[in-house]
């Protein structure tokens, strides 16, 4: 009997043995296999940031952009300020892309350039060519044709030949007074490029990206960090408190002030440039922005229209009423009722809702007796028109009244 019960100890004894050994070895297999899976995630995470990285560098293509770009450059087909930096020294790199349009591809580079590169470099027989041998006559002539058509007749030059002139001038890339044929074949690059071509137009107006630098159709500009107006359209925690929630964060009066000089200034630049007249058909207070220093920035050009252009896009529609003749808010025309189309004659120039934006922006808090003074303004703001007799004195004088402000300690 004691025989029996020793023998069951032992067996008891032997399997809580095993039992520990195995739930020990269970436990290093677990350590194990926790150190396995970690290690295995860590390298998963590893690739999958190098593969968002590549992903981002190539997602514009750049490298295929720079090869093709170079390329013409090298075969003397394409001309300007940038190439030899893109392609001789290589120190302008397409590698930060951050839009990927359906025309554009736009880099930007460490020292604050933004590049614009236009699609067609991926594919060099959609670009536009020149004929070899062409005189610079012929190309003064069909440069005359293409202005003409996107910005109508000139009030200041005869078929925009200042405009050309300057153009022509500005393709001398290498300052020699003489003008390669890809130093032309450039230009007219840029210049069949809208936004180009009105960043060039307006190049005098502070409010304007700069042009630093191209490379036939490429172009880089200077790029500045900007802030919005403000949105009254965004719905937030805070609009649910207040209605003029949106007020809460502009800057001091004063530096209001500044702003509101800037798009004054920007005002009389589209009533005339180069003898055109321009509407911008989107102007909202959270499509135009200011630097830190309380400049002011327009960044989007996509809806900058000439007058001439307002009326090509107008033409096509029929009407019974003005109400039918709508291009966007800010951009309604008249109706010829004689013929059932739509003219190219805009109701409300961009500085009435320039004033209208002021309004909202700088009077609410202004100070007696200035808030009657400024209120003025704004009224008589929202009644004149471009081509009306006084509207530039207007303008200046209303830039005189605010800069009177601003230089009060």
């Amino acid at each position: 009997m004691k025989l029996k019960r020793r023998r069951r100890d032992s067996d008891r004894s032997l399997y809580e043995i095993c039992q520990q050994q195995i739930i020990s070895s269970l436990k290093t297999c677990q350590v194990k296999d926790t150190i396995v899976i970690a290690v295995t995630a860590f390298f998963i995470f590893i690739i999958l940031v190098i593969i968002i990285l590549t992903s981002r560098v190539n997602q514009c293509n750049g490298k295929q952009i720079l090869q093709k770009l170079c390329e013409e450059y090298r075969r003397n087909e394409i001309s300007g300020s940038m190439c030899y930096r893109l392609c001789i020294d290589r120190v302008i790199h397409l590698t930060n892309c951050i839009n990927d349009q359906q025309h554009f591809k736009t880099f930007l580079t460490p020292d604050n350039l933004l590049i614009r590169a236009p699609v067609s470099l991926l594919h060099p027989d959609s670009q536009l060519k020149l004929p070899v041998g062409l005189s610079i006559e012929s190309f003064t002539q069909d440069s005359s044709t293409y202005l003409t058509s996107r910005l109508g007749h000139s009030s200041s030059s005869y078929n925009h030949q200042d405009l050309i002139n300057r153009l022509l001038q500005f393709a001398d890339f290498n300052e020699n007074k003489e003008l390669s044929l890809g130093e032309v074949q450039s230009l007219w690059q840029l210049m069949n490029n809208e936004e180009f071509l009105l960043l060039y137009l307006f190049h005098k107006q502070s409010a304007m990206l700069n042009i630093n630098g191209t490379c036939g159709s490429l172009y880089g500009l200077q790029f500045h960090h900007s802030y919005m107006l403000y949105d009254k359209e965004k719905r937030t925690i805070l609009s649910s408190l207040s209605e003029n929630a949106y007020r809460w964060g502009l800057p001091a009066w004063k530096n209001r002030v500044k702003v509101v000089l800037g798009l004054l200034e920007l005002a009389d630049g589209l009533a005339e440039t180069e003898g055109v007249r321009f509407y911008l058909c989107n102007i909202k207070p959270n499509k135009l922005g200011h630097t830190a220093d309380h400049e002011v920035v327009l960044s989007d050009l996509s809806e900058l229209k000439s007058s001439k252009m307002i009326a090509d896009i107008m033409s096509n529609k029929t009407c019974g009423s003005d109400g039918d003749c709508v291009y966007t808010r800010y951009c309604q025309s008249t109706c010829d009722l004689s013929t059932g189309k739509c003219t190219g004659n805009i109701i409300q120039p961009t500085l009435w809702y320039i004033c209208d934006i002021v309004r909202d922006y700088l009077l609410y808090d202004t100070v007696q007796p200035i808030h009657y003074d400024l209120k003025r303004y704004l009224d008589k703001c929202m009644e004149v028109q471009p081509g009306m007799m006084g509207f530039s004195a207007f303008l200046a004088d209303f830039r005189t009244f605010l800069w009177e402000f601003i230089n009060i300690e």
